[in-house]
């Protein structure tokens, strides 16, 4: 079977990328959840960056990709194609998103994952362990060298979070912050926090994607959907 070209066929399916037409299966499939907010994010009192509470659930983006997975994984069973699934869920967001951590957003509760035999873990603990490589990501940027229209599209889609223009400095400092996280995401799953010889099912976008391979070498197969 060549799994490349049997993927690249299914409906939906944008790109696929260094997947080697002999890769071991069954195929160790992960992607991200967003915790859900009460409200939009606002400054903080100090002004030095942003603040959020979460309440249970995922955003509706991550709903929607969600959705957009299931369907994948339904027609991968369909071809045949045996997988297993991760779902993370980023509750280490809490840390990464504001200059003053807020409360750790819990577990969700997600009955229509077990239909897909999809897996639900959080990257809160992963991502502690690494929280240094995460400082130095802030300062060594290893995402210098991704096209800038990846960059671009990224700062477009994250300035949507905001229902007010938010300082340059803040903006600026939160989009470092969110840089390095998805850099040290390609760091934690080749380290195998998510299972071995891992693929990054990309549900939130390809520039995403992109930050999250420019550790890393060779890339995470890839399929973006």
């Amino acid at each position: 079977m060549d799994v490349f070209w049997e993927i690249r066929n299914i409906e939906g399916v944008k790109k696929v990328s260094d997947l080697s037409p002999d890769i071991s299966l069954p195929l160790n499939l992960f992607f991200f959840l967003c915790p859900a907010r009460k409200g939009p994010f606002k400054l903080n009192p100090e002004k030095t960056g942003f603040t959020a509470v979460y309440k249970p659930g995922i955003t509706p983006k991550s709903a929607e990709n969600l959705a957009r997975a299931r369907q994948f994984l339904a027609q991968l069973k369909q071809a045949g194609i045996p997988y297993t699934a991760t779902a993370v869920f980023a509750s280490a967001d809490s840390i990464v998103c504001f200059s003053r951590p807020v409360e750790r957003p819990a577990l969700p509760e997600l009955p229509e994952l077990a239909e897909l035999d999809i897996v639900l873990v959080e990257n809160y603990d992963p991502f502690l362990t690494r929280f240094q490589q995460w400082v130095w990501f802030m300062k060594d940027r290893p995402w210098k060298n991704v096209p800038g229209r990846f960059l671009v599209q990224g700062r477009k889609e994250m300035d949507r979070l905001f229902l007010f223009r938010p300082p340059a400095n803040v903006f600026e400092d939160f989009m470092i912050r969110l840089l390095a996280y998805y850099a040290l995401d390609g760091i934690i799953a080749r380290e195998g926090a998510f299972g071995p010889n891992p693929v990054l099912l990309g549900v939130e976008g390809e520039w995403t994607d992109v930050v999250q391979n420019s550790a890393i070498s060779p890339r995470l197969p890839t399929i973006i959907i």
